[in-house]
């Protein structure tokens, strides 16, 4: 009777090891899940993040190129506006020649034929 109370002492003691095993299991499981749940939050998170960087990279394409054409006529008009002033200036200046040393002819033709 003895070695059968041993038996079944043995027989609980592997027991209530393998149900400390399972319920280490059980608390390893729950911290997984816990982690794959976290995991998907941030996945979750860095996919809506991503879109939104790629929304506002698209509205800054669209704003850089239109920018890119704003610059483009304004230094097409800003080389025009300086031909315009270097002819102006040019003009003006044609009538402002004054020559020293040369001498005057009395009814001389300013125009020969």
């Amino acid at each position: 009777m003895e070695s059968d109370l041993k038996k079944l002492y043995e027989l609980v003691a592997q027991m209530n090891s393998k149900l400390d095993k399972l319920d280490n299991i059980e608390r390893h499981l729950a911290r997984v899940h816990q982690d794959i749940r976290d995991l998907k939050q941030s996945y979750t998170f860095v996919n809506e993040t991503a879109d939104e960087l790629k929304q506002s990279q698209k509205v800054q394409n669209e704003t850089i190129i239109s920018l890119k054409e704003k610059v483009t006529r304004i230094e097409a008009l800003n080389t025009k506006l300086n031909q315009e002033i270097i002819d102006i200036r040019a003009h003006s200046m044609r009538s402002n020649l004054i020559f020293y040393n040369l001498p005057e002819v009395e009814k001389e033709d300013p125009l020969p034929l």
